[in-house]
């Protein structure tokens, strides 16, 4: 009978995830689980169906999670207006200052252009755009309004203006955090035999985990091996290495480099020695080792319901005040000195860590949802129409002629740039 239920109620059921927390009773928190499975409320309005309408409906329960938390924080600093100074820094940010890793966009009467467009790291600037327009195609039009978006691990964070970035240092207080593209996807870091780093297609997976481990927890926690487990490529930050050499050879402890060879934008990337982000929950304990900046792991290993061990981030991303430590993750010394001992610790509890595992998953599956992440982005929009200075234009023909909609952008290769005098691409000759 709840088979049955859980079926019968996934065409509608996404509206009630703000009560998957108290749906512990009668099979409910399965049917919870089972709607997270299901994927996000496609946009797609029927007829006669406003925007407001849809927005509303999908994004309303996560008010009172703390999801929008730090999108508030963020905008606050800006509230009172830019200095002239400042909004003209603010223009002209992405042709003069960055020059890498970077996008002005525009959005006048519902339309998305893109004004400024210089490249980042692999695809990861064509990937962002992907996010805004899925965010428009779902709760559009979006409200007119001029922002700029960088791309890169953070480079920008001394420049106080409303840049909207994926991470900072924790101390900063500039620039307005926006989830990542891998939130969208990133197939240069893909694993084959891994099939996809889509996060829409990730989570899903997790998400039926998740469900089946409802039904079966003990069964879901034995069958994990109980090691600590990491694999990933070398960085700049030497915490990184540190931690390798400290866990290194300890019993129950597999962590190690591998090695990237080449990447492809199909995800037929050379990485011997990757392991697959999925294969990642075969563990019991999992390790998350700091990048350069930062590192984009630490969701998935939260989502896999894992036992995950961390260090305090020094770099923040837009949904890191969310979890806390020693209820979402297990938190060790900046140079995992300590993490022998924790470890010791926690596989000696009762549960093994795995009430801290549950927790973490919970929390990710409902914070970290698609749906969360096209909300997120949604609110950063609108609160930046309201604060940042509108589009000085009559109409759309008063945009500069290199200005580009975001649909032709979307077709351009990844080198592919735009300057306010023009844009500039591969010229191939006609055949």
């Amino acid at each position: 009978m709840v088979v049955m239920f859980i079926t019968m109620a996934l065409a509608t059921a996404q509206i009630f995830m703000s009560h998957f927390y108290a749906a512990v009773a009668d099979g409910q928190q399965h049917a919870a689980l089972a709607r997270l499975a299901s994927g996000p409320a496609q946009g797609g309005r029927i007829r006669g169906q406003s925007a407001t309408t849809v927005e509303s409906q999908v994004c309303s329960r996560f008010e009172t999670t703390g999801l929008y938390k730090q999108a508030e924080t963020d905008f606050q600093r800006y509230r009172a207006g830019l200095t002239n100074q400042q909004h003209e820094a603010y223009e002209a940010f992405c042709e003069k200052y960055a020059k890498h890793g970077c996008m002005t966009i525009i959005i006048v009467q519902g339309r998305i252009f893109v004004r400024h467009f210089f490249p980042g790291y692999q695809s990861r600037h064509r990937i962002t755009l992907h996010a805004i327009y899925r965010v428009a195609q779902r709760f559009g039009p979006l409200p007119d309004v001029q922002f700029v978006v960088e791309v890169t691990d953070g480079m920008f964070y001394q420049f106080d203006l409303p840049l909207f970035v994926v991470a900072r240092p924790r101390a900063a207080q500039t620039g307005v955090l926006y989830p990542d593209f891998t939130f969208y996807s990133w197939p240069e870091a893909v694993c084959p035999p891994e099939r996809s780093h889509a996060y829409g297609y990730l989570y899903n997976q997790y998400a039926r985990d998740a469900m089946g481990a409802e039904l079966q927890p003990e069964a879901d926690w034995s069958r994990r091996q109980d090691t600590l487990f990491w694999r990933g490529g070398r960085v700049a930050n030497n915490a990184r290495t540190q931690a390798v050499n400290t866990l290194q050879g300890k019993p129950g402890v597999d962590v190690a480099f591998m090695e990237w060879h080449n990447t492809s934008i199909t995800g037929g990337n050379g990485a011997p020695g990757c392991v697959g982000l999925h294969d990642h929950c075969k563990y019991r304990y999992l390790a998350f080792l700091n990048g350069n900046t930062y590192s984009s792991r630490f969701k998935y290993q939260l989502l896999c319901g894992s036992c995950v061990f961390a260090s305090a981030q020094d770099w923040i991303e837009w949904w890191t005040h969310l979890f806390a430590a020693e209820e979402d993750y297990i938190q060790v010394n900046p140079d995992w000195s300590d993490s022998p001992q924790r470890l010791a610790q926690v596989r000696a509890r009762p549960d093994g860590g795995r009430k801290v595992a549950e927790s973490g998953r919970r929390k990710a599956l409902e914070v970290l949802s698609e749906d969360a992440v096209d909300c997120y982005w949604f609110r950063l929009i609108r609160e930046a129409a309201k604060i940042l200075p509108p589009p000085m234009l009559f109409n759309i023909e008063d945009l500069p002629p290199s200005t580009k909609p975001i649909e032709d952008v979307l077709l351009y290769p990844n080198g592919a740039a735009i300057t306010d005098s023009l844009a500039i691409g591969p010229v191939e000759p006609v055949r």
